[in-house]
Formats: structure tokens, C-alpha cells, sequence
């Protein structure tokens, strides 16, 4: 640790050992305490991760460790009823943080089984991962690899509650991260983007069925011919006693987008052409209740594909816990989106319900039809002051 680093260390400690004894009630004085020490722990924080400013809840500083993944959003099983409509004190004050739900993968739109001849879209007909917990922060900068910024101990027990002991033969993580860097701010004169926005992240681990197929795939021991009667195997196993000729598409439909997203995940690291299939779906689901202008609605629920690697679209790998980030920052978009997005916040965010999915795009008829990544996520009726801000929760200020 250099000399610079030791000695913001204990003057942090310091301040964080007297205003940790402080009754929780946010006065000027721990607020400008923590907006100087912020800046400093920003410079060390590449340096030296175990500097800086962690906030307990109420904002001040505390015990310096990550805050843990998950801890800034409360999963709800269903979409809530509006705020407006709660009379009891002890509902309202659920309302009082973010809140998310995962949709059943049919509740998106994506590109069907025959999309190359009759152009259709259809209901997603599964998804390859479950949405297990969200994380949602407000920063002024946007935030890469932002998964390393948590403690994701107890998000890591529910990602390895159903992985078995077993070689692994293929690239497709076991822990997949999903954030998006949202802006909600348009650029002002003189500047190129706007100066703040959310950071939607989304933690998902593989369902045991798009394990099994990878691991028939990937098996070098397999000839081409081994592989085809094995998945064939797999799906009169999955079908088992079920005359639902349905059950046998949907398995075909998993094979191929299993196919697919493997592909994606080994060669999208030296592809860009790859890495540019990445599509961002984001939807209001009540935009025209809501009153929204026209402008906003005929671009709604449009898939964006996402073609700028290194500049919309990062892929962060971690095998020391089978994880892959995915980011997607929508900060370089044109002054339109964000525009849109600044307006959508201020006007409307508050009785929105907001869609997110994921889903790399199918381009021949072995690739369809398209499959989500991970259940969609819902973010329902959340406003500012449900947002938690990156530099009250992160130990190097969020740099946001």
C-alpha cells in the first residue's frame, strides 16, 4: 500500500469511526464530510479497492466493504398497484426503495420461428437464465464491470445452489450479469451527453436445462452424430409423458438459441461483428395510458441492437466465479434517446412500468426463433427518491 493510500486510510477511518456512532439523521456536517472525502477515495480507488467510503443506509460512513448485491432494490412477485392507490402506512413504506419483478419470458416479443420468410415476431418462448436479483443506482458517470463494486457472496449461494460437480467443456457462464447504463438527463449546451442516469444491473445463473444442452455440445468425446442423438434423447426426456407437441418445439427452439449463445460467447471477444448481435429491448408497458406523446410511443418496445463495441457495449469475463458481465451503455446514443429518456423521467417515470430484456439476434433459420437471455425485468413505479446514488453506496464514491 503506498504512503498516499495509508494516509487517507486513517484519516477515512478516523472520520468514519465518529460519524459511525452518529444517530442516523443526515446533517450538513456528514454530508459535506462525505462530499470531500469522496473525491480522494475516487483517486485511489483503481488502485486500491479496499479504500473508501462505504455508507451505511442512512448515508454516512460506516464499515469500508462493498455493499452487497442486491441490497438496493426489493423483488416483488407481481406487479404492484400504483402508489397513489396504498392507504396502509406499512405498504406505503415498501414503495419507499426500488422495486422489480421478472416476467414470464412470453410477456416479449422477439423473432419468430419463420421471421426470415414472413418477418413475424412471436412470444420468447423461454430463456436460457433466470433473473435472480436487480441492482439499481443513480450516478453522474456511467459505471463499467460494475459487478466487481458488490459483494456478491449471498447472490453467489443462489447462483451455485443447482451447479453439480461436473467438467466444464463450454464458454457460456454460470453467473451472467447484465447492467445497462440508462440516461435520464439530456446534454446540455456545450456538452456532449448529459450528466446523469440510472444503472439497471440484472444477476442471472443458467437453468439446469440450458446447462444439460451445453453439455452435450461442447463434449469433445461426441461425434456430430453422437450429439444429434443425444439432444434427441434429451428432448423425448424432457416430453415425457406429454402429448403437447408444444413441449417438443420449445425444446428444439432451446437447442438452437443454447447454439446460438455458445457461439456468441466464444467468438464475441475477437468478433465485433459477434459482439454487434447483442439486442436491448426496452418497453413501457402503459406509455399510451400514461399519456406519453406519439413521438416516444412508435419507437416503443424496438429492439436496439447494440454495435459499438467498446463504446455501447463491453463484455467483462471472471472465471474465478464462472462470471460474464455484459455492459450496455446508452450514454453515446443520439441527443433523441436521451432526450426521450430525460423527458420520460420527469414526466412520466412515476407511474411507469418499464420492460428490460436481453437477446442476441438469430440471423438463419438454425438460430430461430430468438430466445431471451433471462426473464424480462419490470421495474414498476419508480421515481428519485427510490433510487439509491452510486457515491453513497460504493467504497470508491461510485465515481458517481
Amino acid at each position: 500500500m503506498g504512503l498516499l493510500t495509508k494516509i487517507v486510510t486513517s484519516i477515512i477511518n478516523n472520520i468514519a469511526y465518529y460519524c459511525g456512532r452518529c444517530s442516523g439523521t443526515e446533517d450538513d456536517y456528514h454530508l459535506s464530510v462525505r462530499s470531500s472525502f469522496v473525491e480522494v477515495t475516487e483517486f485511489i480507488a483503481d488502485s486500491d479497492r479496499s479504500v473508501g467510503t462505504k455508507c451505511c443506509a442512512s448515508g454516512h460512513f460506516g464499515v469500508l466493504t462493498a455493499p452487497l448485491a442486491g441490497s438496493t432494490t426489493i423483488q416483488l412477485s407481481k406487479i404492484p398497484p400504483h402508489p397513489s392507490t396504498i392507504t396502509e402506512k406499512e405498504d406505503q413504506q415498501n414503495y419507499a426503495k426500488c422495486k422489480w419483478v421478472s416476467l414470464p419470458s412470453s410477456s416479449v416479443y422477439v423473432r419468430g420461428t419463420n421471421y426470415i420468410a414472413d418477418k413475424e415476431k412471436a412470444p420468447s418462448p423461454l430463456s436460457l437464465y433466470e433473473l435472480i436479483d436487480v441492482d439499481i443506482v443513480d450516478s453522474r458517470l456511467p459505471l463499467f464491470d460494475i459487478s466487481e463494486k458488490y459483494d456478491l457472496s449471498q447472490i453467489l449461494k443462489k447462483v451455485n445452489r443447482t451447479t453439480q460437480e461436473i467438467h466444464k467443456t463450454w464458454l457460456a457462464p454460470n453467473f451472467l450479469v447484465v447492467s445497462f447504463n440508462l440516461p435520464h438527463q439530456a446534454p446540455k449546451i456545450g456538452k456532449k451527453s448529459g450528466d446523469g442516469g440510472y444503472i439497471v444491473t440484472g444477476y442471472f445463473r443458467l437453468r439446469e436445462e440450458t446447462r444439460e444442452i451445453l453439455q452435450i455440445i461442447t463434449n469433445p468425446a461426441y461425434s456430430e452424430k453422437q450429439k444429434a442423438n443425444k439432444l434427441n434423447g434429451l428432448t423425448a426426456k424432457s416430453n415425457k409423458g406429454s402429448k403437447d407437441k408444444n413441449d417438443d418445439e420449445n425444446q428444439k427452439d432451446r437447442i438452437n438459441a443454447v447454439k446460438l449463445w455458445e457461439m456468441w460467447c466464444k467468438t464475441s471477444p475477437h468478433d465485433p461483428e459477434m459482439q454487434k448481435r447483442l439486442k436491448f429491448i426496452f418497453r413501457g408497458d402503459n406509455l399510451k395510458e400514461v399519456g406519453a406523446p406519439s413521438w416516444i410511443c412508435k419507437y416503443n418496445g424496438k429492439p436496439l441492437l447494440i454495435k459499438r463495441p467498446g463504446v455501447t457495449n463491453f463484455v467483462f469475463s471472471h472465471p474465478r466465479d464462472d462470471r460474464m458481465e455484459i455492459d450496455i451503455n446508452l450514454h453515446p446514443l443520439p441527443f433523441m434517446f436521451k432526450q426521450a429518456m430525460s423527458y420520460l423521467k420527469e414526466h412520466y417515470f412515476k407511474d411507469m412500468l418499464m420492460t428490460f430484456g436481453f437477446v442476441i439476434e438469430g440471423r438463419s433459420e438454425d438460430e430461430l426463433p430468438e430466445v431471451l437471455l433471462g426473464n424480462p425485468l419490470n421495474l414498476p413505479y419508480n421515481t428519485d427518491e427510490t433510487v439509491m446514488r452510486a457515491h453513497k453506496i460504493f467504497v470508491d464514491g461510485g465515481l458517481g
